[in-house]
Protein backbone atom coordinates (compact mmCIF):
# COMPACT_ATOMS: atom_id res chain seq x y z
CA UNK A 1 0.00 0.00 0.00
CA UNK A 2 1.33 3.72 -0.66
CA UNK A 3 1.46 5.77 1.38
CA UNK A 4 0.27 9.28 1.06
CA UNK A 5 2.31 12.39 1.56
CA UNK A 6 1.09 15.62 2.52
CA UNK A 7 3.08 18.47 1.45
CA UNK A 8 3.90 21.22 3.82
CA UNK A 9 2.94 25.04 3.18
CA UNK A 10 6.44 26.92 2.05
CA UNK A 11 7.21 30.18 4.08
CA UNK A 12 5.98 32.53 1.29
CA UNK A 13 2.79 30.82 0.81
CA UNK A 14 2.55 31.09 4.94
CA UNK A 15 3.75 34.84 4.82
CA UNK A 16 0.79 35.63 1.71
CA UNK A 17 -2.05 33.73 3.69
CA UNK A 18 -0.76 35.80 6.60
CA UNK A 19 -1.25 38.71 4.57
CA UNK A 20 -4.74 38.10 3.29
CA UNK A 21 -5.85 37.32 6.57
CA UNK A 22 -4.26 40.95 8.00
CA UNK A 23 -5.82 42.81 4.76
CA UNK A 24 -9.42 41.04 5.73
CA UNK A 25 -8.82 42.51 9.90
CA UNK A 26 -8.48 46.00 8.70
CA UNK A 27 -11.06 45.44 6.23
CA UNK A 28 -13.98 44.42 8.61
CA UNK A 29 -12.56 45.76 12.01
CA UNK A 30 -14.11 49.56 11.02
CA UNK A 31 -17.56 47.91 9.81
CA UNK A 32 -17.69 45.95 13.48
CA UNK A 33 -16.18 48.85 15.35
CA UNK A 34 -18.88 51.08 13.68
CA UNK A 35 -22.11 48.32 14.12
CA UNK A 36 -20.93 48.25 17.70
CA UNK A 37 -21.30 51.87 18.30
CA UNK A 38 -24.19 52.07 16.32
CA UNK A 39 -25.82 49.30 18.80
CA UNK A 40 -24.46 51.56 22.17
CA UNK A 41 -25.94 54.63 20.46
CA UNK A 42 -29.39 53.10 19.83
CA UNK A 43 -29.73 51.76 23.50
CA UNK A 44 -29.24 55.55 24.53
CA UNK A 45 -31.27 56.76 22.27
CA UNK A 46 -34.02 54.18 23.96
CA UNK A 47 -32.85 55.63 27.56
CA UNK A 48 -33.45 59.39 26.79
CA UNK A 49 -36.64 58.10 24.85
CA UNK A 50 -37.73 56.58 28.48
CA UNK A 51 -36.54 59.18 30.69
CA UNK A 52 -38.23 61.79 28.86
CA UNK A 53 -41.63 59.68 29.12
CA UNK A 54 -40.89 59.39 32.89
CA UNK A 55 -40.45 63.27 33.19
CA UNK A 56 -44.13 63.11 31.01
CA UNK A 57 -45.40 60.64 33.40
CA UNK A 58 -43.99 62.22 36.36
CA UNK A 59 -45.72 66.12 34.86
CA UNK A 60 -49.12 64.47 34.58
CA UNK A 61 -49.36 63.29 37.97
CA UNK A 62 -48.60 66.60 39.66
CA UNK A 63 -50.55 69.64 37.88
CA UNK A 64 -48.71 69.53 34.51
CA UNK A 65 -45.24 70.15 36.57
CA UNK A 66 -41.27 68.24 35.69
CA UNK A 67 -40.01 67.59 39.07
CA UNK A 68 -37.12 69.68 40.13
CA UNK A 69 -34.36 68.94 38.20
CA UNK A 70 -32.17 69.41 40.75
CA UNK A 71 -32.95 70.98 44.49
CA UNK A 72 -30.62 72.71 46.88
CA UNK A 73 -31.93 73.34 49.91
CA UNK A 74 -31.55 76.23 52.68
CA UNK A 75 -28.70 74.56 54.12
CA UNK A 76 -25.45 74.09 51.67
CA UNK A 77 -23.83 71.13 54.19
CA UNK A 78 -27.24 68.89 54.00
CA UNK A 79 -28.02 66.60 50.82
CA UNK A 80 -29.31 67.92 47.73
CA UNK A 81 -31.26 65.72 45.46
CA UNK A 82 -32.38 65.86 41.88
CA UNK A 83 -34.85 64.24 39.31
CA UNK A 84 -33.62 60.55 38.97
CA UNK A 85 -34.68 60.59 42.77
CA UNK A 86 -37.82 61.84 42.23
CA UNK A 87 -38.76 59.95 39.46
CA UNK A 88 -37.48 56.74 40.67
CA UNK A 89 -39.33 57.36 44.05
CA UNK A 90 -42.79 58.49 42.02
CA UNK A 91 -42.62 55.38 40.29
CA UNK A 92 -41.79 57.15 37.12
CA UNK A 93 -38.59 55.25 36.61
CA UNK A 94 -36.54 52.14 37.68
CA UNK A 95 -32.72 52.55 38.89
CA UNK A 96 -30.89 50.85 41.56
CA UNK A 97 -29.78 52.31 44.37
CA UNK A 98 -26.16 52.29 45.15
CA UNK A 99 -24.76 50.42 47.59
CA UNK A 100 -21.66 52.58 48.56
CA UNK A 101 -22.53 56.18 47.43
CA UNK A 102 -18.68 56.46 48.61
CA UNK A 103 -17.30 54.26 45.45
CA UNK A 104 -15.75 56.09 43.13
CA UNK A 105 -17.99 53.11 40.23
CA UNK A 106 -21.06 52.59 39.73
CA UNK A 107 -23.46 49.91 40.34
CA UNK A 108 -25.84 48.06 38.01
CA UNK A 109 -28.20 49.02 34.40
CA UNK A 110 -30.75 51.56 33.95
CA UNK A 111 -32.31 53.60 31.72
CA UNK A 112 -29.94 56.66 33.47
CA UNK A 113 -26.93 54.72 32.26
CA UNK A 114 -25.55 55.49 28.80
CA UNK A 115 -23.69 52.72 27.53
CA UNK A 116 -21.05 54.69 26.60
CA UNK A 117 -20.20 56.59 29.69
CA UNK A 118 -17.73 56.79 31.47
CA UNK A 119 -17.73 54.30 34.49
CA UNK A 120 -16.19 57.34 36.77
CA UNK A 121 -18.01 60.71 38.54
CA UNK A 122 -18.32 63.61 36.23
CA UNK A 123 -17.75 67.33 35.94
CA UNK A 124 -19.09 70.38 34.53
CA UNK A 125 -17.48 71.11 30.82
CA UNK A 126 -17.14 73.42 28.23
CA UNK A 127 -20.61 73.67 25.91
CA UNK A 128 -19.99 70.82 23.89
CA UNK A 129 -17.65 68.60 25.17
CA UNK A 130 -16.35 65.34 23.25
CA UNK A 131 -15.51 62.26 25.48
CA UNK A 132 -17.63 59.59 27.33
CA UNK A 133 -17.85 61.71 30.44
CA UNK A 134 -19.09 60.15 33.92
CA UNK A 135 -21.79 59.90 35.83
CA UNK A 136 -24.02 62.74 38.13
CA UNK A 137 -24.55 61.34 41.73
CA UNK A 138 -27.30 62.61 44.14
CA UNK A 139 -28.98 61.47 47.43
CA UNK A 140 -32.57 61.28 47.07
CA UNK A 141 -35.31 62.51 49.43
CA UNK A 142 -35.69 59.53 51.04
CA UNK A 143 -31.58 58.76 51.30
CA UNK A 144 -31.21 57.05 48.50
CA UNK A 145 -28.33 57.54 46.26
CA UNK A 146 -28.60 57.29 42.10
CA UNK A 147 -27.03 58.20 39.53
CA UNK A 148 -27.00 59.56 35.86
CA UNK A 149 -25.27 59.81 32.69
CA UNK A 150 -28.03 62.07 31.52
CA UNK A 151 -28.06 65.91 31.66
CA UNK A 152 -31.43 67.92 31.46
CA UNK A 153 -32.43 71.07 29.64
CA UNK A 154 -33.05 73.08 33.46
CA UNK A 155 -30.45 76.25 34.54
CA UNK A 156 -30.11 77.80 38.02
CA UNK A 157 -31.56 81.22 36.43
CA UNK A 158 -33.95 82.11 33.51
CA UNK A 159 -30.93 83.87 31.64
CA UNK A 160 -31.68 82.46 27.86
CA UNK A 161 -34.44 80.68 29.21
CA UNK A 162 -36.90 79.78 30.56
CA UNK A 163 -36.63 75.97 30.25
CA UNK A 164 -38.62 73.37 30.88
CA UNK A 165 -37.01 72.26 34.00
CA UNK A 166 -35.57 74.16 36.94
CA UNK A 167 -33.58 74.19 39.42
CA UNK A 168 -35.16 75.24 43.02
CA UNK A 169 -34.81 77.17 44.57
CA UNK A 170 -34.27 80.08 41.38
CA UNK A 171 -33.15 82.80 43.28
CA UNK A 172 -35.55 85.19 41.20
CA UNK A 173 -38.28 83.10 41.00
CA UNK A 174 -38.49 81.50 44.33
CA UNK A 175 -39.89 77.81 43.66
CA UNK A 176 -42.09 77.87 40.90
CA UNK A 177 -41.45 75.34 38.32
CA UNK A 178 -42.28 74.77 34.39
CA UNK A 179 -45.69 74.09 33.66
CA UNK A 180 -46.19 71.70 30.34
CA UNK A 181 -48.90 74.09 29.15
CA UNK A 182 -45.67 76.75 28.85
CA UNK A 183 -44.06 74.90 26.08
CA UNK A 184 -45.07 75.40 22.49
CA UNK A 185 -43.15 73.53 20.83
CA UNK A 186 -42.65 69.78 22.03
CA UNK A 187 -41.74 68.66 19.35
CA UNK A 188 -38.56 70.84 18.84
CA UNK A 189 -37.70 71.56 23.07
CA UNK A 190 -34.91 69.39 24.26
CA UNK A 191 -35.40 67.51 27.97
CA UNK A 192 -33.07 65.48 28.75
CA UNK A 193 -29.61 64.60 26.96
CA UNK A 194 -26.21 63.17 26.80
CA UNK A 195 -24.26 64.99 29.58
CA UNK A 196 -23.81 66.03 33.21
CA UNK A 197 -26.27 68.24 35.67
CA UNK A 198 -27.58 70.90 34.14
CA UNK A 199 -26.60 73.99 32.08
CA UNK A 200 -25.98 77.09 33.67
CA UNK A 201 -23.40 79.46 31.49
CA UNK A 202 -22.36 75.82 30.43
CA UNK A 203 -24.51 72.79 28.86
CA UNK A 204 -22.47 70.39 29.71
CA UNK A 205 -22.82 68.73 26.92
CA UNK A 206 -21.18 64.82 26.24
CA UNK A 207 -20.29 63.58 22.41
CA UNK A 208 -20.28 59.82 23.32
CA UNK A 209 -21.49 58.44 19.70
CA UNK A 210 -20.11 58.32 16.35
CA UNK A 211 -16.61 58.70 17.74
CA UNK A 212 -17.54 60.78 20.13
CA UNK A 213 -18.95 63.69 17.96
CA UNK A 214 -22.92 63.00 18.54
CA UNK A 215 -25.15 63.37 21.57
CA UNK A 216 -28.51 62.13 22.06
CA UNK A 217 -31.19 64.06 22.99
CA UNK A 218 -34.77 63.31 24.16
CA UNK A 219 -37.51 65.77 23.19
CA UNK A 220 -40.80 67.20 25.84
CA UNK A 221 -43.06 65.12 22.72
CA UNK A 222 -41.07 62.17 23.92
CA UNK A 223 -39.20 61.30 20.91
CA UNK A 224 -35.39 60.69 20.43
CA UNK A 225 -32.74 62.01 17.86
CA UNK A 226 -28.74 61.76 17.28
CA UNK A 227 -27.04 64.55 16.49
CA UNK A 228 -23.76 65.64 15.35
CA UNK A 229 -22.52 68.27 17.60
CA UNK A 230 -19.24 69.43 15.59
CA UNK A 231 -20.97 72.09 13.82
CA UNK A 232 -23.22 73.75 16.92
CA UNK A 233 -22.07 77.07 18.23
CA UNK A 234 -18.95 77.05 20.78
CA UNK A 235 -20.34 80.02 22.85
CA UNK A 236 -23.60 79.10 25.45
CA UNK A 237 -25.71 81.81 24.84
CA UNK A 238 -25.48 81.34 20.89
CA UNK A 239 -26.29 77.65 21.57
CA UNK A 240 -29.17 78.47 23.57
CA UNK A 241 -30.48 80.56 20.44
CA UNK A 242 -30.65 77.38 18.21
CA UNK A 243 -34.26 77.20 16.63
CA UNK A 244 -33.59 73.39 16.33
CA UNK A 245 -33.09 71.71 18.40
CA UNK A 246 -34.62 74.48 20.63
CA UNK A 247 -33.49 74.87 24.64
CA UNK A 248 -35.69 78.09 25.57
CA UNK A 249 -39.28 77.48 25.74
CA UNK A 250 -40.06 80.87 24.49
CA UNK A 251 -41.88 80.91 20.88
Amino acid sequence: MRRSRHRAFTLTELLVIMGIIGVLVSILMPAISKARDQSVSTKCLSNVRQIASGLNVYANRHRGQYPPALYLGADPTQPFYNYVGLLVEFDCGSAPAQPDATSAFSAGESVFRCPAGEDAAGSHGNPTDAGPAGFWRVTSPKGNTYDTWYGVNASGSDNNGPFPMKRIPVPSTGRKLTSIDQIKSAADTVLVYDGYEIHDGRINLSARHAGQTAINIGFVDGHGEKFEITSWPTSYSSLMAMRYPKWHIKD
